[in-house]
């Protein structure tokens, strides 16, 4: 956007001329900004109806000039509107299969495959020249219907993917989970008897002389008795 400032209060006619003309020239694309050309259908088919929609724009424009083709060539003037006066100023890619919505959309009918290819559209707004370009492909019905056929194939196979990394996931964990509980049942299980073990070696065992000895004091007092 180029704001220009008067430096007197009354320019002569000349100078508002040569102001007019820098405003013309000094020209900002914004084609990846705010304002965009969208294809509405998405899809346009041969002998069907498209309209180029101008995205972005919340207000009246002062006028909106189409360009068949990615350059405002004079050779490639299309149409200007004027919304503010509801006027068309037809071009030489004018015909009547083309007209023009009030917020500067450009509306085609029975679409040829001669339509299809790039659009530039030139927006004066605000003391301000906006270009924006876009592409329009005209597609066969069959094409249409093969190109939705691929998405839905697409969005399947896509599906159907991501079902089988959740199944082979959620297998892995469960068996990586089962192995754990496994080796920590088998070393709860190792240390237990490794701690009964301890405890048998640690328990205190009878003096085998003792033993004979304590048999043979019974049997010398059972004699003495009799």
């Amino acid at each position: 956007m180029i704001n220009l400032q008067e430096t007197h209060n009354n320019p002569p006619s000349a100078m508002r001329g040569f102001i007019k003309t820098v405003l013309l020239i000094f020209t900002m694309d914004v084609t990846s900004g705010q304002i965009s050309i969208q294809p509405i259908p998405q899809y346009p088919v041969i002998n069907g109806s498209v309209t180029l929609s101008l995205s972005g724009i919340n207000e009246i424009l002062d006028s909106v000039t189409w360009y068949k083709g990615q350059d405002s060539f004079p050779w490639l003037f299309i149409v200007k509107y004027s919304p503010r006066s509801s006027t068309i100023f037809p071009g030489k890619q004018h015909n009547d299969r083309i007209s023009v919505f009030n917020n500067g959309s450009l509306r085609i009918k029975d679409l040829q495959i001669t339509d299809e290819g790039r659009y530039t559209a030139e927006i004066y707004r605000e003391k301000s020249l906006e270009k924006v370009k876009g592409i329009l492909t005209i597609y066969e019905f069959g094409n249409v219907c093969e190109d939705s056929t691929g998405h839905i194939y697409g969005l399947a196979f896509g599906s159907i993917l991501g079902i089988l990394l959740i199944i082979v996931i959620s297998v892995y964990l469960y068996r990586k989970c089962l192995t754990k509980r496994r080796n920590g049942s088998t070393k709860n299980g190792e240390e237990k008897i490794h701690d009964y073990q301890n405890n048998m070696a640690a328990e205190p065992r009878e003096d085998p002389s003792y033993m004979g000895l304590e048999s043979n004091t019974e049997d010398i007092y059972t004699e003495l008795k009799h």
